[in-house]
């Protein structure tokens, strides 16, 4: 999911594109840490909601600060 959510964030996309995206190209998927290229969808959109209400706007922050 934190692989998910910084391409996320610093293109500012929605959760829906950057799920498209992600089966789309390559380097994003190398950086979620997959081994082989994957065609279908790693999660559901919705996935990408729980985790950042899980996180909370002060853990997305954190994330995003500490791997930028």
């Amino acid at each position: 999911m934190v692989g998910l959510m910084l391409p996320k964030q610093l293109e500012n996309l929605s959760d829906e594109r950057v799920l498209e995206a992600w089966t789309q190209n390559p380097y994003y998927q190398v950086f979620c840490v997959m081994t082989e290229f994957q065609w279908s969808l790693s999660c559901d959109p919705t996935d990408l909601i729980y985790f950042r209400k899980r996180v909370g706007k002060g853990g997305a922050r954190q994330i995003l600060n500490g791997s930028v």
